[in-house]
């Protein structure tokens, strides 16, 4: 987003100590976007389903970009600037930043069904 690191959010971290369900749900929504796969030489001695399991995430297509390139809690500032976002301004669950797989920058929403969709599209 060319904006310094410190001004454009956060690498999701802590939210398992608290169990907070949203927090954790965006961390989820990391995770599967960016695929990571798996090291089948690890779980040797595991049950045939978990290796087929996970030899089928070797084979899935690559994600999107890698861990660096995922920010949580952005300001979307409708008003004010990066680094002092105005009031009403919208907040990003996720923005992905991902160039190397030639895509634009990308904002991401996560909702536990608490907001209307027209609320979530406004």
């Amino acid at each position: 987003m060319g904006q310094p690191a410190g001004e454009t959010g956060n690498p999701a971290r802590g939210a398992g100590r608290t169990g907070a369900s949203h927090p954790m749900v965006v961390n989820e929504a990391v995770l599967t976007l960016l695929r990571p796969k798996p090291d089948l030489s690890r779980p040797a001695r595991e049950p045939a389903d978990i290796l087929a399991a996970a030899q089928a995430a070797v084979d899935a297509p690559d994600g999107l970009g890698t861990i660096a390139s995922y920010a949580t809690e952005v300001a979307l500032p409708a008003t004010g600037t990066w680094s002092n976002p105005g009031k009403g301004g919208a907040q990003a669950d996720i923005v992905i930043t991902a160039p190397e797989d030639g895509m634009p920058p990308l904002s991401v929403e996560i909702d536990n069904c608490y907001e209307s969709a027209q609320v979530l599209a406004a």
